[in-house]
């Protein structure tokens, strides 16, 4: 982490750089621990997965169980995506602003 940017700014500069990339995430590493073992996952209500829909993201690591409060976002290209209520996220810990 750098010393000029909190933990929440680097988790959303994570969120919005993975959000141009999704295909990436497995070269990126926690902005908490370290590990390479982030995911981004894009819930969407209905039944049709489609780019570009809206839906509610969520990003996490999977070592460290620390993330992001899932947000509404557009489904990027690659994106990995999952019908809401089928979802399988853990219950990790939030990074939150302290500013």
């Amino acid at each position: 982490m750098s010393p000029s940017k909190s933990e929440f700014d680097e988790w959303v500069e994570m969120f919005s750089s993975l959000h141009r990339d999704p295909s990436s995430i497995a070269s990126r590493t926690c902005p908490h621990c370290g590990a390479r073992r982030l995911r981004m996952v894009f819930m969407v209500g209905g039944k049709k997965i489609e780019t570009g829909a809206v839906a509610k993201a969520a990003l996490w690591c999977d070592s460290c169980l620390f993330g992001l409060m899932p947000n509404k976002s557009w489904v990027p290209p690659a994106g990995e995506t999952v019908l809401e209520g089928e979802e399988n996220i853990p219950n990790y810990r939030l990074v939150v602003d302290t500013v």
